[in-house]
C-alpha cells in the first residue's frame, strides 16, 4: 500500500449462517443456555457483554467508541441469527460493531443450534474443517485498511466469508470543526468450493469476488484453492478518490494438488469479451513456456504472465486488463498457472469471461 494513516483489523464473517456453523479457536463454552452472563473479549479494543436474553458490543476505533443497542433474543436459533447480523449490531451511525468478537461467539456457540437440547458444541476441534488464510488491504483516497494476514476455518463441505475493510473519514464543519466518519471500503467475498469425491482429477477451489466498486469494476476468479487466489484494482493516479485493493485467501490443507510441470505443455484460454459494443472471441493456445517467458496478450486490454515455479505455492498467472480509458482502473486476478481458473470482470461499457488451464 502507497499510504498508512492507522491500523485497523480485517473482520471475516461466515455468511452460511443457518447451515451449522464451525468450531472456532477461541475458548469453549460448556453451558446449556443463552447467554454467559458476562464480557466476552476475543479481540482488543472489542467487547460483548452477552446476557441470558440479551446482548450488546462495543468497539474502540481511532479512540472513538461505537456500541450497538441492546439485541434481544429468545432461543438459541435467534441467537446465532442476531449475533452476525450486521444490521442488528451497527451503532447508530452505521458503524458495524465488534465483528472478529460476534464472528468468535458465532463460532464457539452455535455448533448444533438446531438441537436445543445441547446447543453448544462439546468438542469443537473435532468437527471437520478447512483452515485458509487471507489479506485484504484497501485505500481509498486518505482513507486506509492496511490489514493483516488473518487465518480462519470453515467447514469442510464448502462454505464462504466476507472480508470487510472499514475506514475514516475525516471533514470539517463550517471550515472550523473537524469531525470523523466511518465508511464501508470494500467487501469481499471468498467463496470455498471442495474437490468432488466422485472424481480423481477434482480439486478444492477458491472463488474470491468484488462488487461495485467505485460503482463500477466487479471482477471475480476461481483458482486452485492450495496457491493464493488474487484480485488486485490499481488505479491510474493514486492520488485520486479510486479505489486501491488487494485481496488474497488460500486454503493450508487443500485436497489434490496438482503435479508441477514447469516449463512442459500448452495453456487454453477461452472466453469473450465485448468493449463498448465490440464482441471478440477468445481461442488462444500457448506454450507454458511463452506464458513464462514473454506473456501473451489474449485481448488488446488483456495481458496473461506466467511465473515459473517448481511449487503450486509459488507458480502464478496473473490476468491483467487496462485499457487506456480516462482514470480507469486496472484490474488484476491472479491464480495458479498449472490448475484450472476462471476470471470474469465488468466495467461500464466492457465485460471478459475466460476460462484457462493447462493442457
Amino acid at each position: 500500500m502507497k499510504k498508512t494513516l492507522g491500523l485497523l483489523t480485517v473482520s471475516v464473517l461466515s455468511t452460511a449462517l443457518l447451515t451449522g456453523c464451525p468450531g472456532g479457536s477461541g475458548g469453549r463454552d460448556t453451558s446449556v443456555g443463552l447467554g454467559n452472563n458476562g464480557n466476552v473479549n476475543a479481540f482488543a479494543n472489542e467487547n460483548c457483554n452477552v446476557l441470558a436474553n440479551s446482548y450488546t458490543c462495543t468497539q474502540t476505533i481511532n479512540g472513538i467508541i461505537y456500541s450497538t443497542p441492546q439485541v434481544s433474543f429468545t432461543t438459541q436459533q435467534e441467537f446465532c441469527y442476531r449475533i452476525t447480523d450486521n444490521y442488528s449490531n451497527n451503532d447508530v451511525r452505521g458503524q458495524s460493531v465488534a465483528q472478529q468478537t460476534r464472528n468468535n461467539l458465532y463460532q464457539t456457540r452455535c455448533q448444533g443450534s438446531g438441537q436445543p437440547t445441547n446447543p453448544f458444541p462439546q468438542n469443537p476441534q473435532t468437527q471437520n474443517l478447512k483452515t485458509f488464510e487471507c489479506l485484504l488491504q484497501v485505500r481509498k483516497g486518505e482513507s486506509v485498511f492496511p490489514g493483516e494476514r488473518q487465518q480462519f476455518q470453515l467447514p469442510a463441505n464448502g462454505g464462504n466469508v466476507v472480508l470487510f475493510a472499514n475506514g475514516i473519514k475525516n471533514r470539517k464543519i463550517w471550515n472550523i470543526i473537524n469531525t470523523s466518519y466511518p465508511i464501508r471500503l470494500a467487501d469481499v467475498k471468498m467463496e470455498y468450493i471442495p474437490a468432488l469425491t466422485a472424481s480423481t482429477h477434482s480439486m478444492d477451489q477458491i472463488r474470491m469476488s468484488v462488487s461495485n466498486i467505485d460503482n463500477d469494476i466487479s471482477a471475480s476468479v476461481i483458482g486452485y484453492a492450495g496457491s493464493d487466489t488474487r484480485i488486485e484494482i490499481n488505479p491510474q493516479d493514486v492520488d485520486t478518490e479510486q479505489t486501491e485493493l488487494i485481496a488474497s485467501c488460500k486454503s493450508l490443507d487443500a485436497l489434490v494438488k496438482p503435479t508441477a510441470t514447469v516449463l512442459v505443455g500448452e495453456y487454453a484460454c477461452a472466453g469473450i469479451e465485448k468493449s463498448n459494443g465490440k464482441v471478440t472471441k477468445i481461442n488462444y493456445v500457448n506454450k507454458i513456456s511463452d506464458v513464462v517467458s514473454t506473456g501473451i496478450s489474449i485481448t488488446n486490454s488483456v495481458f496473461v504472465q506466467g511465473q515459473d515455479s517448481t511449487t503450486m505455492d509459488q507458480g502464478a498467472a496473473s490476468f491483467s486488463q487496462n485499457t487506456n480509458g480516462f482514470e480507469e482502473s486496472t484490474v488484476v486476478l491472479k491464480s495458479a498457472m498449472l490448475a484450472p481458473t476462471s476470471i470474469s470482470i465488468d466495467k461500464l461499457s466492457y465485460s471478459l469471461k475466460v476460462k484457462c488451464q493447462p493442457k
